[in-house]
């Protein structure tokens, strides 16, 4: 099981109110945490309504109003008021919308600070407050009031630097199917490093959701074994022996009815009746179409019970067009759900080492790397826009049979030709031809082929700073999840007692090896602690008494003896008992040789073993 971790360089674990040339520039305030550095900047005496405070700011190194999605960069911002002596208002970028926040960069809005008691109408902008009594707190009001000029903006990253992050990053959220691995390494001051260890989370955590004890579950703890506080300290235990105090259950074999065959007539007392329910959810398949959204497919409850989940998918359609705007005359735009991408194709050819250096002029750009069948397909779509005829380099090399990307980005999606790769220490190319298209192939090094240089569209320091936090949130969400999942399991060596009509545990946690160890307990019966059973843990309660079954008269002839011994299934010796005139009488005594069992119901006892 791998955990996934973003190891961020943290410059300031708690937030602080700093002016910093260095990074943000003479007259901002730079406010640290853990997922990023934020500048800010007050402009005193300066007023406008929201449109206007809103453009000034974009003139402003492209920055924007203020978003706030944590409690640090809240308190960051009342000290900020406090500093300036803020007496006017200040305009978030925000809006409302069913009475919430709604962060016009969609960031996350599970943080929320308004002034409590406020009607909240979803036309209106949203101002923060800088009176002494309601400090840093939100209203809603209308968008052409004016207020004070406060803006915000991010400390720039490389963007090769960039794309390595987000990529990785935002493919490991969106989808938890896939198994990667990324390790980028960046010379940049503000990451250390980025590891994204995803290979196992997803198998993990439908483990873990399948082999949960469920709400409703009903625990029967023998003696000797722990109570299921002890075992699941995470959950809340309510002790309902009360409701079965008394009451016998019974291990399947050896002279019980079979197990759900219901209830074995009675020869002695006790025992009421044991109901369960559970409940069976269906999945079926589904089909994938490019450019649609598939029809939903079950995939789990959450851990209460209370609520299914669904999901649909979305396949993307992937187009090869030009694009001047994004890209620049002469590069071909590649877009998916994580980033833009811009290739470039030259004619000529040059060994491996040389076509390197040659596209790190070009703008930065690299050699292809391919990490998913979408970027495989728009490669393909080039060679024959193109029509190119020598095969073309990528960015890797092999390792263990396998691609290894230069900048370190996962190897999930490999598309050899048949029988390669068959050398570690050769480069790797792209194939042209109408057979093999966009199929890969190791070669030395010196070949000469193909030129296409690679380069992503640069985003916004606001686009990036609200992809890497959101995605950070999310990946600490997840590691949290995971650990509280790992505590809550079915511990090896824990006894399953399987009552009637309840699901046996192989239904209830499949992904366990159970075995049946009824016939280690077979006839036994056990009792609900309460009810005038003796105290659990307190050893075997001795029998109560068989019951006669018949008694015979006898008239004259000699008694046996003037005491008898009692054996259940044979009659005892005859004793006299009185007279009837001259006749002297004598009884003898049969006790039943039946077992003595209250009613009762066969149960089954598992153990789980791996």
């Amino acid at each position: 099981m791998y955990m996934l971790y973003m190891l961020l360089l943290i410059i300031c674990l708690n937030a602080k109110l700093i002016t910093s040339e260095s990074a943000c520039g003479e007259g901002w305030d730079a406010f640290h945490d853990e997922y990023y550095d934020i500048c800010y900047k007050y402009y005193p005496g300066a007023l406008g309504d929201y449109a206007i405070v809103a453009t000034a700011c974009r003139g402003e190194l492209e920055s924007s109003l203020p978003t706030i999605n944590s409690q640090d960069e809240q308190l960051f911002l009342n000290k900020l008021i406090n500093k300036y002596k803020i007496v006017d208002s200040v305009w978030l970028d925000a809006g409302v919308k069913d009475k919430h926040i709604v962060w016009t960069d969609s960031t996350s809005a599970d943080y929320e600070n308004w002034i409590p008691g406020r009607q909240i109408n979803n036309s209106n902008c949203v101002e923060m407050v800088t009176d002494h009594a309601h400090i840093g707190q939100w209203l809603d009001e209308p968008c052409n009031k004016k207020n004070a000029y406060l803006c915000k903006r991010v400390v720039m990253w490389s963007g090769q630097r960039t794309e390595r992050l987000i990529r990785d990053n935002r493919r490991v959220l969106d989808n938890y199917m896939k198994h990667t691995t990324i390790l980028l390494n960046s010379a940049i001051a503000i990451i250390e490093h980025l590891l994204v260890a995803q290979q196992d989370t997803d198998a993990k955590m439908a483990l873990l959701e399948q082999t949960k004890v469920p709400i409703g579950f009903i625990y029967t703890q023998l003696p000797d074994q722990a109570d299921p506080k002890t075992l699941w300290p995470a959950y809340t235990w309510s002790d309902v022996t009360a409701t079965y105090a008394g009451q016998f259950f019974r291990a399947e074999g050896s002279g019980s009815l079979a197990f759900g065959k219901g209830v074995r007539a009675e020869n002695a007392p006790r025992l009421s009746n044991v109901h369960y329910e559970s409940t069976v959810d269906y999945a079926k398949d589904i089909e994938l179409i490019p450019g649609d959204w598939s029809k939903y497919i079950y995939s789990g409850s959450e851990i209460t019970g209370a609520t299914d989940y669904f999901l649909k998918f979305w396949m993307t359609e992937v187009t090869l067009s030009n694009s001047e705007g994004v890209c620049g005359d002469g590069w071909d735009l590649f877009h998916d759900d994580y980033y833009d991408i811009c290739y470039q194709y030259h004619s000529g050819v040059a060994e491996y080492h040389d076509m390197v250096k040659f596209c790190k002029s070009i703008q930065d750009s690299s050699l292809p790397t391919i990490n998913s069948k979408a970027e495989q397909d728009f490669l393909n779509n080039m060679i024959v826009k193109y029509k190119m005829v020598d095969n073309v380099w990528l960015d890797a090399g092999v390792k263990d049979k396998h691609i290894v990307w230069t900048d370190r980005s996962s190897g999930e999606y490999e598309n050899w030709m048949s029988g390669r790769p068959v050398k570690d220490s050769n480069c790797v190319e792209m194939l042209v031809d109408e057979i093999n298209r966009g199929k890969w192939a190791d070669e030395p090094c010196t070949k000469m082929n193909g030129y296409i240089c690679k380069r992503v569209v640069l985003w916004s320091d606001q686009e990036t700073e609200r992809l890497i936090r959101d995605s950070r949130r999310i990946l600490d969400a997840t590691v949290q999840r995971i650990t509280q999942l790992e505590h809550n399991q079915v511990p090896i060596g824990f006894i399953y007692v399987q009552m009637p009509s309840q699901a046996d545990p192989k239904t209830l946690w499949p992904a366990y090896t159970w075995s049946d160890v009824t016939a280690a307990y077979a006839g036994q019966f056990f009792r609900a602690d309460g009810g005038g059973s003796q105290g659990f843990g307190k050893g075997v309660q001795g029998e109560n008494a068989p019951r006669f079954a018949s008694i015979q008269r006898k008239d004259g002839g000699p008694m046996t003896g003037y005491s008898l011994d009692m054996r259940p299934g044979v009659w005892s010796d005859w004793i006299f008992s009185g007279a009837d005139g001259n006749i002297k009488i004598y009884n003898r005594y049969l006790m039943s040789g039946g077992e003595v069992r209250p009613i009762n119901q066969a149960i089954r006892i598992f153990k789980r073993t791996t």
